[in-house]
């Protein structure tokens, strides 16, 4: 059980930490948070905050949101078709000022406040068809609901370029979050970023495709789309998949035959 502080109305007096003795106070980024709290020692906590700050129960962490850009490690992968999951990571972490890059869960984490929640960025370092393996420990320690958990992978189905948002489903052949599925025991219910990486010439193999880098004029459609998509991924932070789908997602054209991707 924890309990927070808003950080909009504290004053940072730090009355609740001197004062305080329910032990597990921390203080971090403007919010205090009391660990371990039985639910009936709030409202004796919230009457030593002066200016009335103190406001909830979380259950787990609900005041959080975790984001996940799927990649590969080792500079080798860096700008190849696979890692515009982490491209997007590095370009989210940039805008909303999360703090350095950090070892943990075999993955790097990076977090940042956001209109009072807490935002973990992870890239996983366990390659790409084992990314469960880093993303489900983290789900689990923070007990956050998998409808707070946003992750971001390249996607052959879409032409190159093209974003699109859903708020859940299958793998769709994506190995990357098809491991998340298996690691999060068949939960299927967290929002995707989908990006265009655009199918493969016949040439080539998948593997080839996703492992190679993006041509310079391909590499300019690509940083256009993940620019688009920073704002879209603050839209589901803040409004919800739904909302975030309404208005960032292409819309759909029609002709006799129907809709057209």
């Amino acid at each position: 059980m924890k309990i927070i502080c808003d950080e909009k109305i504290c004053v940072r007096c730090l009355a609740c930490v001197s004062e305080s003795e329910f032990g597990g106070v921390t203080y971090e980024r403007g919010r205090i948070f009391f660990d371990e709290t039985k639910p009936e020692d709030w409202q004796n906590i919230a009457a030593i905050c002066p200016v009335g700050a103190i406001k909830t129960i979380p259950n787990g962490d609900e005041f959080m949101k975790i984001f996940v850009g799927l990649g590969n490690p080792t500079p080798e992968y860096a700008a190849t078709k696979h890692n515009v999951g982490f491209m997007l990571a590095d370009m989210l972490a940039e805008k909303i000022s999360a703090g350095d890059w950090r070892d943990r869960f075999n993955a790097l984490v990076a977090e940042s406040f956001l209109n009072g929640e807490k935002i973990l960025i992870v890239k996983p370092q366990t390659f790409m068809n084992l990314s469960g393996e880093a993303v489900a420990p983290i789900v689990n320690f923070y007990k956050v609901d998998v409808e707070n958990l946003i992750v971001a992978h390249d996607d052959m189905d879409l032409p190159l370029g093209m974003i699109r948002l859903r708020p859940k489903g299958s793998g769709g052949g994506h190995h990357g979050v098809e491991s998340i599925i298996q690691h999060l025991g068949g939960e299927q219910n967290f929002p995707r970023v989908r990006i265009g990486v655009g199918r493969p010439p016949q040439n080539r193999t998948v593997n080839h495709h996703v492992l190679s880098p993006f041509t310079p004029d391909d590499a300019e459609k690509i940083s256009a789309a993940l620019e688009s998509l920073v704002p879209a991924v603050l839209c589901i932070f803040g409004e919800g998949i739904e909302s975030a789908m309404n208005k960032f997602n292409p819309k759909r054209k029609k002709n006799l035959g129907g809709d057209l991707p």
